[in-house]
């Protein structure tokens, strides 16, 4: 048949439609193959038909299967849907899991690992509790021993351990005394930062009524330095230079910084101040000793 009459054909007659419809939705691709195909022979057609028409049916049958469970639990039928993730669920060991699960009254996995680590999975399932999607279930010897909420652990829904407390899911009303004495505790540690914050500004306050500022204290000094020292050169290095600023007996401040003291001829030397500044009358202050000494 030549290129342009082959171009003419409707999709469904062209030998690439006809193999991939057979491939992919036998159903349709098994007629449009025996119709419209002239090789190979029919009998070659008919086996290939009844060989890939049977594997299709098992893929999809297994496919369906495999996509959820049925138990049968004080003569009620209960389903659990999983996709795929029922056959990772059933090779983390042990059969009865999803069993536990849906018992537990859970109809959706939709999310699970391929492979437990360290003896757990964590999984995700269709709730209608905000709080209560996401489950972990443990593990030992091939048996699930415990299944609780991954974001809550001590709310447990499922155990070995009799000694467990069990909550059944997906126990609103633990996870909310849960979140609210976490609140609680997060609200008095809040309380509690709050008031040594209170009480660490009182002392400051208290500190800074009873003794002169740092600034008023340097700047004091500072211009009692300039009135003894007058002479270009002559400065206390302020910043750099700083030894001690501090509170000294019970209303004083020591201020000891190193200072550059030069004279008329232009010479100078280094020394250090040492200046004691008192509070007086509430606010005032004042220097009751000023020593430069090398």
């Amino acid at each position: 048949m030549s290129k342009e009459k082959d171009q003419t054909k409707p999709f469904y007659k062209k030998p690439l439609a006809i193999i991939l419809t057979f491939i992919f939705f036998p159903p349709v691709g098994i007629p449009l193959f025996f119709k419209y195909l002239n090789k190979p022979s029919k009998n070659a057609k008919t086996i290939i038909s009844i060989v890939w028409g049977v594997l299709w049916a098992i893929i999809i049958i297994s496919s369906a299967i495999d996509s959820y469970r049925t138990y049968t639990v004080d003569d009620k039928q209960i389903t659990i849907t999983c996709n795929s993730y029922c056959s990772y669920i059933d090779k983390y060991g042990d059969k009865d899991t999803l069993k536990i699960l849906a018992t537990m009254g859970i109809e959706r996995v939709i999310n699970a690992p391929e492979t437990i680590k360290d003896g757990r999975a964590n999984i995700n399932i269709e709730s209608s509790s905000a709080q209560a999607k996401q489950l972990t279930l443990e593990f030992s010897n091939n048996k699930v021993t415990k299944i609780y909420n991954k974001n809550y652990p001590s709310v447990i829904y499922y155990s070995s351990n009799s000694g467990d407390e069990i909550a059944k899911f997906p126990a609103d009303d633990k996870i909310s005394a849960i979140i609210k004495a976490e609140d609680d505790k997060k609200a008095a540690e809040k309380a509690a930062a709050d008031a040594k914050k209170a009480q660490e500004e009182a002392e400051q306050k208290a500190i800074a009524e009873k003794y002169p500022s740092a600034e008023g204290t340097m700047e004091l000094c500072g211009n009692t330095f300039s009135s003894q020292y007058p002479f270009n050169g002559s400065k206390v290095h302020s910043i750099l230079g700083v030894i001690t600023n501090t509170a000294y007996e019970t209303d004083s401040r020591l201020y000891k910084a190193e200072v550059t003291i030069a004279n008329a001829f232009g010479a100078s030397y280094d020394a250090v101040m040492e200046c004691v500044v008192k509070k007086v009358d509430g606010t005032m202050i004042q220097i009751t000793s000023f020593n430069v000494y090398r």
